[in-house]
């Protein structure tokens, strides 16, 4: 169990990443799946579910429907673009 912030279809967790910086977590909670992102600041984290909030790929449960949806390549974008953030 984790304590964090849920925003939306997402939870946001403050963890220590593997080089022992502190990094915010997004998780889509319908999923469980971890988004393959870290982000330096709570507010990067924050702003980038903001931006994913809109997209219907987020409506489904299952992680394999969600890869195949239109939306999907878009939020991928977000992801890679996302200011504060490094690859997980």
């Amino acid at each position: 169990m984790l304590s964090g912030e849920v925003c939306g279809a997402f939870g946001i967790d403050q963890r220590v990443a593997d080089d022992r910086a502190a990094v915010w977590v997004v998780t889509h909670l319908s999923t469980g799946q971890r988004l393959p992102r870290e982000f330096l600041t709570h507010e990067a984290a924050k702003a980038c579910t903001q931006k994913l909030q809109g997209l219907r790929c987020w409506s489904s449960g299952d992680a394999a429907a969600m890869l195949n949806h239109p939306d999907t390549l878009l939020a991928q974008r977000i992801l890679l673009d996302a200011p504060d953030s490094r690859e997980a």
